[in-house]
């Protein structure tokens, strides 16, 4: 059920992206994420769509940022997605191929971190926040330095691993009331209550909602398109049959 922009929450994908194309809130959010300080965020960019050629899939990043000489993306995922790892892997391969040009050395790639906030626990081991960079098995002191580095954080966390004002911050992206006192979170409450009086955002929002119904509806169709092909291809259906069904005859008979 689609939510009113009333109902919203910091953890609903418009909300989200409305609050952190503030750079004030969104360096924050990053320092207290990566627990170290941001001098200044060159840009944020929120929906923004790498492709790296015709034929391979398209990502849209949540929110896309850099700071000094890092990319962060931060991505908000409020239910359980299949395949998180490997996610994450595509993302952050496809902003590299975007960054690295023809003749550029490897050297010139910046450090990229990707960050999931999650509002739910992916390995249930009740930690707020897994950190992961690549280490050698044999030699736990060897790393590869690959410039690589992923955060993952749960905000149905029990272990009490993390500074308090993560574990509020984790709090309050499922509940924005939520504040405990903590100025970042007021000032991004104040922002949510804005979006929600802003007679534009209404309009906005319902803009974006049919938006999306059009691209779940274009993934069906895709969807559909590649099911048909498949079943072609083992001989269950004939060519007759998808194109009286791709016709708009809904029964394949």
């Amino acid at each position: 059920m689609v939510k009113t922009l009333e109902e919203l929450q910091f953890c609903d994908d418009y909300m989200f992206k409305k609050v952190m194309q503030n750079e004030n809130i969104c360096r924050q959010v990053v320092e207290l994420i990566l627990e170290e300080k941001i001098a200044r965020i060159e840009f944020v960019k929120t929906e923004e769509e790498k492709q790296n050629s015709y034929s391979s899939k398209g990502i849209r990043l949540d929110v896309y940022t850099q700071a000094g000489n890092r990319l962060i993306n931060v991505e908000m995922q409020s239910k359980p997605y299949p395949d998180l790892g490997l996610r994450i892997r595509y993302y952050q391969s496809t902003v590299d191929v975007d960054f690295l040009k023809r003749g550029m050395s490897y050297h010139k790639l910046p450090e990229s971190v990707c960050v999931f906030i999650c509002c739910f626990d992916p390995f249930d081991r009740g930690k707020y926040r897994y950190n992961f960079e690549n280490i050698c098995k044999e030699d736990f002191s060897v790393r590869l330095d690959t410039k690589m580095r992923q955060v993952i954080l749960n905000t149905r966390g029990t272990n009490d691993d993390v500074p308090v004002e993560l574990k509020q911050f984790l709090r309050f992206v499922e509940d924005y009331t939520q504040t405990e006192n903590n100025p970042l979170l007021e000032e991004m409450r104040e922002a949510i209550m804005r979006e929600k009086r802003d007679t534009e955002s209404f309009y906005d929002y319902a803009h974006a909602m049919a938006h999306e119904e059009d691209l779940r509806e274009d993934g069906r169709q895709e969807g559909r398109q590649e099911l048909l092909q498949q079943l072609l291809q083992e001989g269950a259906i004939t060519k007759e049959q998808v194109e009286k069904y791709l016709s708009g005859d809904r029964v394949l008979v």
